[in-house]
């Protein structure tokens, strides 16, 4: 295509040549053609301070991913820490560096040999924002004659939320207006150990979980020392 072109425009030339003597033209340039790839990139209609906007919203919304712990966090873990080694030495932070992945994990063994597996899935807001709790292993839990608590949600009954993060059941050991940034992990954690101890009663006479985790908030069991190593 090129080539016609150029052939074309140098018959144009010799039919447009001034006759000798006459006073020449402006030579003009022969146009290039560039193949390309893709279009060209028009300049943002955007003003500067539009831009700077969505920069700054960008930002925002950023994943937690890249978020760290502050110093009075990190103070607060490293006594959380202390506390889990003292009291429920079955557990252990897991990802403990990083802020939107740090969690806390271990087995406690109910009084008739069950194990199971809790998870406290903690956030860049810890402790201001309450931590998830969640049953891992069994990862659905059943329920007498039939189903699983999973399916449920939020239910008082089965001290269930439902589908927590990771598709485990989460477990209700506070209510979110209730939740006191004093509490420390340990204490979500006996709250899932007697949740484990009901469930396990539960499957076998069929009353509820709630009625159980009644009755055994007033004994107290010292479930987190029935521990396996995680």
């Amino acid at each position: 295509m090129r080539s016609k072109l150029q052939k074309l425009w140098q018959k144009l030339r010799q039919i447009w040549s001034p006759p000798s003597g006459a006073p020449s033209r402006p030579r003009s340039i022969c146009p290039q053609f560039q193949r390309t790839s893709s279009p060209p990139v028009r300049a943002s209609s955007r003003t500067q301070g539009e831009q700077q906007r969505m920069l700054s919203q960008t930002l925002q919304d950023e994943p937690e991913v890249q978020k760290k712990w502050k110093k009075e966090q990190r103070i607060r873990l490293a006594v959380e820490n202390k506390i889990l080694a003292s009291k429920a030495p079955g557990f252990r932070f897991y990802e403990h560096t990083r802020a939107d992945k740090a969690y806390v994990a271990g087995r406690v063994k109910t009084s008739d040999g069950h194990k199971y597996e809790l998870k406290v899935l903690l956030c860049s807001k810890f402790p201001d924002k309450m931590p998830h709790l969640l049953l891992t292993s069994p990862d659905k839990a059943a329920k007498y004659g039939g189903g699983l608590i999973v399916n449920e949600g939020l239910s008082h009954r089965f001290h269930s939320r439902g589908k927590g993060p990771g598709g485990y059941l989460e477990i209700c050991h506070c209510e979110k207006s209730l939740w006191d940034p004093s509490r420390n992990i340990v204490s979500v954690l006996i709250k899932g150990a007697i949740f484990c101890e009901a469930h396990c009663r539960h499957l076998k006479s069929g009353r509820s979980i709630a009625e159980y985790c009644d009755e055994l908030k007033d004994e107290v069991p010292d479930i987190l020392n029935n521990y396996q190593p995680y």
